[in-house]
């Protein structure tokens, strides 16, 4: 009989240790990282900075697959008057993608210093603020916003990007530009902006983009150039691009 009872507290001792071995495994915490780290969109996963230059590594999910994007700032100072350029390239799974200058006429000596500078800080280097995921129609687009510096004047961009790592809007869209304060032919506001006060050019509604593009218009005049303020609105059908003129605005010129 004590055989009896010793067999029974054995097997119940083992059924116990299996049971809680199998929870343990199936509610640990690092599975809940591990789940939250994957499920994560943007991911950004190396910083590395040098005298002359910034790099930093992120990974991308678009349509659950991962893509590398990559940026990389280099950086001249100028040692005679002091200034500091540079430009950046944009990397997605080793293809350059974009490649523009986004630092000029910047008044420092050190790679420090230039990115603790305050509109390098805001406007040039890209962070997790800059960086989007689009969900247009079941398919998936990377925004990404760039901003360019020119001493104490910004501008900023929108450079939307395909899965396949392609440019879908050539050339990126104008957001603003603090070099082209744009006001009709008498020198007057225009009041046609998404933002009049910061003059905002582009606004993304509804998966549609709406953008003012500045234009020259054709002109047989051998005069000033004229320039026409366009509206499209950008949108996909199918997957495939499609951009529509809204309206026009002539005569307009930069203050």
């Amino acid at each position: 009989m004590k055989k009896v009872v010793c067999f029974i507290v054995l097997v119940l001792a083992i059924g116990g240790i299996s049971f809680l071995t199998i929870y343990t495994l199936n509610h640990k915490e690092i599975r809940k990282d591990v789940k939250e780290k994957v499920a994560s969109k943007i991911e950004i996963v190396t910083t590395n900075m040098t005298t002359n230059s910034l790099s930093e590594i992120y990974n991308i999910y678009l349509n659950k697959q991962r893509h590398k994007l990559k940026l990389e700032y280099n950086i001249i100072f100028n040692t005679v008057d002091g200034l500091a350029t540079g430009n950046l390239i944009l990397y997605i799974d080793g293809g350059k993608v974009i490649e523009e200058s986004v630092i000029n006429n910047i008044s420092v000596t050190n790679i420090n210093d230039l990115f603790n500078e305050e509109n390098v800080s805001k406007y040039v280097r890209i962070d997790m603020n800059n960086i989007e995921i689009m969900n247009i129609n079941d398919d998936e687009y990377l925004l990404i916003k760039l901003g360019i510096v020119n001493k104490d004047k910004s501008k900023e961009k929108y450079y939307l990007i395909n899965k396949d790592g392609d440019i879908v809007i050539k050339h990126g869209l104008v957001i603003r530009d603090d070099e082209e304060y744009l006001v009709n032919s008498d020198g007057e506001e225009l009041d046609v902006f998404y933002d009049t006060l910061e003059q905002i050019r582009v606004k993304i509604e509804d998966n549609n983009i709406y953008a003012l593009e500045l234009e020259e218009k054709e002109t047989d005049k051998d005069t000033e150039k004229e320039l026409i303020l366009n509206e499209y609105k950008y949108s996909f059908d199918k997957k495939k691009l499609k951009k529509e003129l809204i309206k026009s605005i002539e005569d307009v010129k930069i203050k």
